[in-house]
């Protein structure tokens, strides 16, 4: 069982301890893969398709597929999580590339299914059982390679290296030899700061990454010196009194399993005074810039050339007040409620015309003219 449950959650977007029998109880419960996934992910429920979930399912399948659907994991539920296993490869095995042995397992029994009415039983047979080269989209799917290279959107459907989903309307990068991969929100949303929109612009990335087990240590005490006797009297009336080493107690390093860690990145993008920056867990962290220094906040001039900066950067440039108001709203909330501070002054060029003549004899430094 702890074989399975181990490969059960390296394949499910559910980093949180949870345990496969409650995972198949659950198994047609979409609000509570929702919730799993909203909370590993930390982004909006809504964001969270049906077919997300149906992502998360085909990952779990593939692992019951290598245990041949054990009965001591599933029990009575057997034949229903199969049942639906089988379901899942139907509904998407046109629009999905299905690992090699998960298609071997059903191929043969749903293509007997489509063909059971059909007059020309053997023909029919050939061809559900081949690939359907004329189906646009699994070709595509299929030539796609994203291993250190960005895939569209709309060039790539299932899972990273690290058997995580990918998400639906985002951009992805696959790094099988580091572990990792990096995904980041196609869309661009308006940010709510102060109680007011209209100012600030909002885009996210997720970077996922596999986690080395660690074993944990015991606590220790260390001692320091040695003890230290000191006496004092005169004539038949002495007091001692003895100091010991000093001691001290280092805790010990608790253990951690091994598994998949993400990291959610909001990018945070003031339209008006052309800065941006990062947080993470809702904390603002240092980003470098175009000149290899590393800044909470960078100015749109000073960033560096990428296509999630550049988007953003080009919109605020590019679009209005009105444009931004027109944005969905973004799930960043951390200035809901009051301004941003910590940003550094941008100075104002003064505009205001002069009457002072600054070729006159009069102004000899001209200070207000140069």
């Amino acid at each position: 069982m702890k074989r399975l449950l181990i490969s059960l959650l390296a394949a499910l977007a559910l980093p949180t301890a949870v345990n496969a029998d409650e995972q198949v109880d659950n198994w047609f419960n979409n609000e509570y893969w929702r919730k799993d996934f909203e909370k590993s992910l930390k982004i909006p429920a809504s964001d969270i398709t049906d077919q997300n979930i149906d992502e998360g399912r085909i990952g779990s399948c593939m692992v019951f597929i290598e245990e041949d659907f054990p009965d001591y994991a599933l029990g009575d539920n057997k034949q229903i999580i199969k049942n639906s296993c089988k379901d899942l490869y139907k509904k998407y095995k046109d629009k999905f590339v299905f690992p090699e042995a998960y298609a071997n397992y059903f191929k043969k029994e749903v293509a007997k299914e489509i063909c059971l009415d059909a007059k020309d039983y053997v023909g029919c047979m050939e061809y559900e059982s081949e690939e359907k080269s004329n189906n646009k989209i699994s070709k595509k799917i299929k030539n796609v390679n994203c291993d250190m290279k960005w895939c569209a959107p709309d060039e790539f459907v299932g899972n990273d290296n690290l058997g995580r989903p990918v998400l639906a309307g985002w951009y992805f990068k696959d790094a099988p030899l580091m572990r990792a991969s990096l995904q980041y929100d196609s869309k661009i949303y308006q940010v709510e700061v102060d109680n007011e929109f209209g100012r600030y612009i909002h885009k996210r990335s997720l970077f996922r990454y596999y986690r080395e087990p660690r074993a944990g240590t015991s606590g220790y005490t260390q001692t320091y010196g040695s003890s230290q006797t000191n006496c004092t009297g005169f004539g038949n009336s002495i007091n001692c009194t003895t100091r010991p080493p000093l001691t001290t107690y280092v805790p010990g390093i608790p253990g951690r399993s091994g598994g998949v860690g993400e990291n959610l990145q909001n990018f945070i993008f003031d339209c008006q005074e052309k800065l941006y920056a990062k947080y993470e867990d809702n904390r603002i962290t240092r980003i470098q810039n175009a000149n290899g220094k590393s800044k909470k906040w960078v100015k749109f001039e000073n960033a560096k050339d990428n296509y999630l900066t550049n988007t953003a950067i080009s919109f605020c440039n590019e679009k209005s007040e009105v444009d931004i108001q027109e944005l969905p709203k973004s799930s960043f909330l951390k200035y809901k409620n009051k301004p941003i501070k910590g940003k550094p002054k941008i100075k104002k060029q003064n505009n205001s015309k002069s009457n002072i003549n600054c070729d006159s004899p009069v102004w000899k430094n001209k200070p207000r003219c140069n």
